[in-house]
């Protein structure tokens, strides 16, 4: 009988080889992470335990590995920890972002965090309205229910064109309308006598007198549309039923 008792064993030396080779086969394999979080940095690595804090540092750390030759064998996954990342600006992603088939370029979610990613700013500060100035140009059946907060305070200083086409409000995630009268659809116009500055337009009701706007958009039988259009001024006429 044969007495191995004494004889070296190298099976543990071959089992931590085949561990070391194994993981780093799963390093070679799996892809480059880079991390963005809310409580994050664009000073930090980008990693899982360091996170950057916006969305266009990860692409530009993407667009700087490309930049160097880096191969991105097996793609890079940008994983997007949970929270409200509000851009200013529109995040772009061009041709240079793209990734191929075996090396994909993924942003995704992180587990079942939920993150949202919005192009607006949260209004704050809405109280009542006070100035009798206001007030004097709402309908006495809206003066107590209008609310109003003040947007350069909140560092809103570009409105586009209001009051059409380039201004939304959200509550509750849902689409608000913007004050306009009517509230839906058209009313229509009764006349277009000339005016002594220019041309006049008469419509069957005197609520117009009532508000602030000083725009108007319509659309002619044809359907096409026009406006904005601004006015120069408002008089309240006799109502003309037609």
């Amino acid at each position: 009988m044969r007495n191995s008792r004494n004889k070296p064993s190298h099976r543990p030396w071959i089992l931590a080889s085949a561990l070391i080779l194994a993981s780093i086969w799963a390093r070679q394999s799996t892809a480059l992470e880079f991390h963005v979080a809310t409580d994050g940095s664009d000073e930090n690595a980008g990693t899982r335990e360091k996170p950057f804090v916006t969305l266009e540092h990860a692409r530009d750390a993407i667009r700087a590995l490309k930049a160097t030759g880096h191969p991105l064998s097996n793609g890079v996954t940008v994983v997007i920890h949970g929270g409200v990342y509000s851009l200013t600006n529109s995040f772009a992603l061009a041709r240079q972002d793209s990734g191929t088939r075996e090396s994909p370029i993924v942003y995704c979610g992180f587990g079942s965090e939920h993150a949202e990613i919005i192009g607006g700013k949260e209004l704050t500060g809405f109280k009542p309205v006070q100035d009798p100035t206001i007030l004097q140009r709402l309908p006495p059946s809206a003066r107590t229910n209008v609310l109003q907060t003040e947007l350069p305070t909140l560092g809103i200083t570009d409105y586009g064109e209001l009051p059409f086409d380039s201004f939304e409000l959200f509550f509750n995630d849902k689409p608000m309308t913007l004050a306009r009268w009517p509230n839906r659809e058209w009313t229509l116009i009764a006349a277009t006598p000339a005016g002594e500055k220019g041309p006049t337009i008469t419509c069957g009701s005197d609520r117009p007198g009532h508000g602030p706007g000083r725009r108007t958009s319509g659309c002619t039988d044809t359907g096409a549309r026009s406006g904005p259009i601004n006015i120069s001024a408002l008089h309240r006429l006799a109502r003309i039923n037609g």
